[in-house]
């Protein structure tokens, strides 16, 4: 009886986004917000869903409108930060976060986003810090423990990421990511040593790191990395010898126990995960 009535277009909003119906979402948060300018919630869910939907420049143009006449609402800050990453202009990204903590200096998802757009300019010491605020103020956030293992394996600190991501796959053991990210780690450490025997296949002593510690999830890792590596053994007859690389049973047994601090740089990569309030 009311179809300009702007409240209830923005539940119908909602009620279609968390259905999945985007494009009707979309048409309901836009009669919301032709029927009321000034309704905030209903722009930054429009932003939000373009942003989502790959339209980060109507993202930014929507929410940058609402801040021009509201300039502390959060919910817009939030929205532009978020769309800025998408844009991967983190510059701009980080100042939107900045001073959407001014605002609220307690939101742990701000703090992990802000974390995202410094590490994206690859300030990964402010990201650290970032990531360790979120944290602290959610201790369940595993995407700041992710996104900080990436930063020590960037940085060759292979314990403190080895750690990080085994942190993550504690809370979540689907984390793909965090054992592809695991497994690169470990194998990137035992690639650093030197073997001094040359004859000890990869299959024994990846059965003997599974059976005594089944659920680890370091024995996922090393025996995912331990298939794909085989594979490409017996795709490639040139692959070299134990003797003359890091791979046979010496360097995981002594990696099970004392890893390498040194790393090569994997081709895992972080990425920003979209945490925009709805």
């Amino acid at each position: 009886e009311q179809p300009g009535y702007a409240p209830g277009q923005y539940l119908l909003g909602v009620l279609l986004r968390d259905l999945g119906r985007s494009q009707e979402a979309a048409a309901a948060f836009a009669a919301a917000l032709a029927a009321a300018p000034g309704y905030i919630e209903a722009r930054a869910a429009l932003a939000n869903l373009h942003r989502e939907e790959g339209l980060a420049n109507e993202a930014v143009a929507l929410s940058e409108q609402g801040l021009g006449v509201a300039p502390d609402e959060l919910a817009l800050w939030r929205a532009l930060g978020l769309a800025r990453l998408a844009q991967r202009d983190g510059r701009s990204a980080r100042r939107a976060f900045e001073r959407a903590l001014e605002l609220e200096p307690t939101d742990a998802t701000t703090h992990y986003n802000h974390g995202v757009a410094l590490q994206m300019l690859r300030r990964n010491t402010g990201a650290l810090r970032a990531y360790q605020r979120a944290l602290a103020l959610d201790p369940g956030l595993h995407a700041a423990d992710f996104n900080i293992g990436v930063i020590f394996r960037d940085q060759g600190r292979a314990d403190a990421a080895i750690k990080a991501f085994e942190q993550v796959l504690e809370r979540d053991p689907r984390h793909v990511p965090a054992h592809k990210a695991l497994a690169e780690t470990l194998l990137a450490a035992i690639a650093s040593k030197r073997c001094a025997r040359t004859h000890c296949p990869w299959p024994c002593w990846r059965s003997k790191l599974v059976n005594t510690a089944p659920t680890s999830p370091r024995s996922t890792a090393i025996s995912v990395g331990c298939d794909r590596t085989n594979s490409r053994r017996r795709a490639q007859p040139s692959w070299p010898t134990a003797s003359s690389n890091c791979s046979s049973c010496c360097c995981i047994s002594t990696s099970s126990r004392k890893r390498s601090s040194g790393c090569t740089r994997p081709t895992t990569r972080w990425s920003p995960e979209s945490t925009a309030p709805r």
